[in-house]
């Protein structure tokens, strides 16, 4: 079995049968429906982002928008009653515990309680009793 590492994130339109790429992120979140194709962090082999950008689908372009509390990549990410989680991952030294939330109202990241045990490469999975961190 041969191992694929992700080296660009693409997306197709169907009405217009268009597609876009990224290059240079790895290891990101990528969270779509309300929030419009936001990409949370990942890291380019050099440095790790704390960085969001959102994708106009209507010009394609990309826009900034604000950039998470702490550098993360390989987390979790997930979207629970109109708000962006994204928890755990790899910050460049350690694995942290943090989880931080995005509420689109303020427009501002804000730390929430941490995880019990440090996750990499964790899945976040929300559900109608709330969010789960799974694997990692």
């Amino acid at each position: 079995m041969t191992a694929i590492r992700t080296i660009c994130c693409c997306g197709f339109d169907v009405d217009l049968r268009k597609i876009w790429r990224i290059f240079g992120y790895q290891k990101h979140s990528i969270l779509n429906r309300e929030f419009k194709n936001l990409i949370c962090g990942g890291h380019d082999g050099m440095q790790i982002f704390a960085t969001v950008e959102r994708l106009d689908t209507e010009t394609l372009q990309w826009e900034r928008a604000p950039s998470m509390i702490q550098q993360r990549c390989r987390f979790g990410a997930a979207t629970f009653k109109g708000k962006i989680y994204v928890a755990g991952g790899y910050d460049g030294t350690s694995f942290p515990k943090s989880v931080e939330v995005f509420d689109p109202k303020d427009g501002k990241w804000a730390p929430v309680s941490a995880m019990n045990m440090r996750r990499s490469r964790v899945s976040l999975v929300a559900t109608n009793e709330g969010l789960f961190a799974v694997a990692g």
